[in-house]
């Protein structure tokens, strides 16, 4: 088949108009998602400068003599807090995990917990910490509620008079898994209702960065 000169500069010209269409839609969405972004990180930083919550640097968390590591699942530790577990203990730093449920999102939660006993043992950390409660059950489309969530993170503090620092996710909790979000949130719950205590005992909260959500 063969094709005129102006068939041809015709369809160059709607290949050219096609492709502008395409172009224009990614240049838009990426200033879109870049917007989102930057929102996000804004809020994240107003929420830090509320609390008085600072970003994790070596001079200053190797000071800390005690330390309460805040999770929603077993896994959650090594998943995304390993590289802190391993700093932190190559300090001589006193680790405790706190983790909100045992992970029974598919009916594992007894194999999860015993997973997560012996990755606290192979660390040399038997005095960790796992909440088995109905209403904290791992689940990747429910919040939890934020008070039953600081009440088992009060109850441990007070458990543990020692405890100078707190470590957990941000409010994006790296992957948005709304259990994580909460666990965030169940904290600066805490911190609201009991902002005089939290500055006496000067106790720092370092939160781990989500970098880059989609």
């Amino acid at each position: 088949m063969e094709y005129t000169s102006d068939e041809i500069m015709n369809t160059l010209f709607s290949l050219q108009g096609s492709f502008k269409k395409i172009l224009g839609i990614i240049i838009i969405s990426n200033f879109v998602l870049i917007f989102a972004l930057q929102f996000q990180i804004k809020i994240a930083s107003k929420i830090k400068a509320m609390f008085n919550l600072q970003d994790t640097k070596e001079e200053s968390i190797s000071k800390v003599k005690s330390v309460l590591l805040i999770t929603a699942h077993p896994d959650d530790e090594i998943m995304f807090f390993s590289p802190t577990i391993n700093k932190l203990k190559s300090l001589n730093i006193k680790i405790k995990i706190l983790c909100l449920s045992n992970g029974n999102y598919t009916g594992l939660g007894t194999n999860r917990t015993d997973e997560f006993n012996a990755v606290s043992k192979e660390l040399h950390m038997e005095d960790n910490k796992i909440i088995d409660d109905p209403k904290l059950r791992d689940n990747i489309t429910e919040m939890w509620d934020f008070h039953l969530v600081s009440n088992y993170i009060k109850k441990l503090l007070e458990d543990n008079e020692d405890i100078e620092t707190i470590i957990t996710f941000d409010d994006i909790g790296i992957t948005k898994h709304p259990n994580h979000v909460s666990t965030y949130y169940g904290l600066e719950t805490l911190i609201k209702e009991n902002r005089k205590k939290f500055k006496e005992k000067n106790i720092s909260v370092f939160l781990l960065d989500s970098f880059n959500p989609i």
